[in-house]
């Protein structure tokens, strides 16, 4: 199965945790949303292996564009106002 290196997704959140630390007292949130591979045309330059093992995971499909925006405009909205330093996972648990 392909999977980006394990390096990356860690140091992405160690990112995020020093960024939203530092924006805090100016009262920004610094927030990430980190995605599994989602059903759009750019798909087309993905291993086909790579899409099959995405299909066979937990919930049998790709995610949809629309459910990462919902994401996006929750962490944007006031409702998500005491989240911060926070990286939200939407892989279909499809997890590193």
């Amino acid at each position: 199965m392909a999977r980006p290196r394990k390096e990356i997704h860690y140091e992405g959140r160690v990112f995020n945790a020093i960024e939203s630390s530092s924006w805090v007292p100016k009262g920004i949130r610094v927030n990430a949303v980190a995605p599994g591979f989602l059903d759009t045309s750019t798909l087309t330059t993905v291993p086909d292996e790579v899409l099959e093992d995405e299909k066979l995971g937990p919930l049998r499909r790709l995610g949809k564009p629309q459910e990462i925006v919902r994401i996006f405009a929750f962490l944007a909205s006031e409702e998500a106002s005491y989240i911060n330093g926070a990286v939200i996972e939407a892989s279909g648990d499809m997890t590193l």
